[in-house]
């Protein structure tokens, strides 16, 4: 199936239970906060694989997960998914293995959320998604080729748009980081690195 930028591929009260594979974009997954806020759990790019379930009490049941590219996502029926595994264990790997890396990432998300501020939590998160998809250019800056809003930066790490407007100018002002077309550009990621140690 293709998604168009921005489109939900799911939300809470959606019927069927599926797994998804992202085949080209990205895809966020994120939850509403009982106050209206977004939290992002996760960024998920090729090769990634995510779920909907409509069982009680599961993880994935209150999860929005929204197109953040174009992106071209597949889809299994959970009904199918035993017999599929069973079939291909690479394929069974391959689940395992995504499931444990968003797992891991929201585990860091809550160390990161846990008793740091605003600028702290920023900067930790740039340097997550610097590790996992930036672009390295010359001179060793890293450039975080997401497009990320404000917003949506503010929603990854549970604060609101105009502190993290705020925080990121300070960064710039500080020649940390540069902010081009939505891209954030680490230029000096040893100094972000020793600021949250």
């Amino acid at each position: 199936m293709r998604y168009n930028e921005g489109q939900l591929i799911f939300q809470p009260g959606d019927n069927p239970a599926n797994l998804y594979f992202v085949m080209t974009g990205r895809v966020r997954l994120y939850e509403l906060l009982p106050d209206g806020r977004a939290i992002a759990l996760s960024i998920l790019s090729v090769n990634d694989v995510f779920a909907s379930l409509n069982r009680q009490n599961g993880y994935f049941q209150n999860i929005y997960a929204e197109s953040m590219k174009d992106s071209i996502i597949a889809c299994i029926r959970e009904s199918s998914l035993e017999a599929l595994m069973e079939e291909t264990p690479l394929l069974a790997s391959r689940i395992i293995y995504s499931f444990s890396q968003q797992l891991s990432q929201s585990q860091l998300l809550i160390e990161g959320l846990l008793g740091r501020d605003v600028g702290l939590r920023l900067t930790n998160i740039l340097l997550k998604l610097a590790t996992e998809f930036g672009v390295n250019q010359p001179g060793g800056n890293v450039m975080i080729d997401l497009g990320l809003t404000h917003q949506e930066l503010a929603d990854m790490i549970g604060s609101n748009r105009v502190t993290v407007t705020r925080k990121l100018t300070e960064l710039q002002d500080k020649k940390l980081i540069k902010v081009e077309n939505r891209n954030i550009i680490l230029t000096n990621r040893p100094a972000l690195e020793r600021s949250i140690a």
